[in-house]
């Protein structure tokens, strides 16, 4: 992204070094909450299933994560990779997806998504956002940032997935 330059990944594709998975597509971790994907060509079951693999990986042992996306090279996202990207965020702490560069056609597809996966946990707690640009989306996965972290201060704690055990937001 912006500190190695849209669509390379760090290390310059050695993905030993960029501690990010294999595959055309591919996502990292900026600290402290942010999970970063890039979507490439057109997107199967497989490859949603190894992203949100990953994805719940860099959240482990954390409150929430905020998700960045540059959709801009995603040509395509098959009805698999729709399904699995809405069944596998059900208990994920995800608190907030910022997608940049997405193609008109396809944003309705992703808005769809993101719907789903806001109506399967049963609150808003996953709010995204389409912008134009990769600073567009950090400004607003900043915002989002200093929402959650209102929130905590105000007492009410870190947002938490809706479900078992959870309070309802």
């Amino acid at each position: 992204m912006t500190h190695h330059g849209r669509g390379t990944p760090p290390g310059g594709g050695d993905e030993a070094s960029a501690g990010r998975d294999a595959g055309a597509s591919w996502s990292l971790f900026e600290p402290p909450d942010l999970c970063v994907g890039v979507f490439i060509g057109d997107i199967s079951e497989a490859e949603m299933r190894r992203m949100l693999t990953n994805q719940r990986r860099m959240a482990e042992g954390k409150e929430y994560i905020l998700v960045l996306t540059d959709l801009s090279r995603m040509t395509g996202l098959s009805a698999g990779a729709r399904r699995c990207a809405a069944q596998g965020s059900i208990d994920s702490p995800v608190r907030g997806i910022a997608s940049f560069g997405v193609k008109p056609t396809l944003r309705v597809i992703s808005s769809v998504v993101f719907k789903a996966i806001n109506l399967l946990r049963g609150s808003n707690s996953a709010p995204f956002a389409f912008v134009a640009t990769e600073a567009e989306a950090r400004a607003w996965i900043e915002a989002r940032r200093r929402e959650i972290l209102a929130a905590t201060k105000g007492g009410g704690g870190a947002p938490r997935p809706p479900g078992r055990g959870a309070p309802p937001e």
